[in-house]
């Protein structure tokens, strides 16, 4: 009798195997976040508490780690150029010439993937995020070196710096 129940249970073993693994399948797909249909903009902290990048995998990318990794280095790649943009808004053209390397050099290592999605078609997207007050740090650091700003430049620069984040409403915290 014991013999039977142990033979019972393992010709029951493999339905309950595919039940358990049929259970946790159904799913449903993720919602398409709102930065991967109308880009950063969307995002309601974008350019006041934040900068960010968004980067895109096409779908012909059928390596899964590669394809991840292309979507997050496009996405860093493109906070770079936000944030060399910022840079330009901030500070006058000459001046800001001289600082975007470095200053990038100095903000971006600061930034985090902060969402990833997987499109229905593969396309497989990344969203780079940097928080403003990096930027903001990072820019002041570089005025303040003498072989980056030229001490008469400094003060003035920096004024101008801190009347420009404050008519954009940042606020150091």
């Amino acid at each position: 009798m014991k013999l039977m129940d142990r033979v019972g249970a393992w010709q029951a073993m493999p339905l309950l195997l595919l039940l358990a693994a049929c259970a946790g399948w159904s799913h449903k797909p993720a919602e398409t976040p709102a930065w991967v249909t109308s880009g950063v903009k969307a995002l309601p902290d974008a350019g006041t508490a934040a900068l960010y990048g968004l980067g895109r995998a096409e779908p012909n990318i059928t390596n899964v780690p590669f394809s991840k990794v292309t979507a997050k280095e496009r996405a860093r790649i493109a906070l770079a150029f936000a944030l060399e943009n910022e840079i330009r808004a901030l500070l006058p053209a000459p001046a800001a010439q001289g600082l975007i390397r470095p200053v990038i050099e100095a903000a971006l290592p600061h930034y985090q993937i902060a969402g990833n999605y997987l499109a229905p078609d593969k396309s497989r997207f990344a969203l780079a995020r940097l928080p403003y007050s990096q930027l903001v740090k990072a820019l002041k650091t570089a005025l303040a070196d003498p072989k980056l700003t030229a001490a008469e430049q400094a003060a003035e620069l920096q004024a101008l710096l801190d009347r420009n984040l404050q008519a954009r409403g940042f606020h150091e915290r």
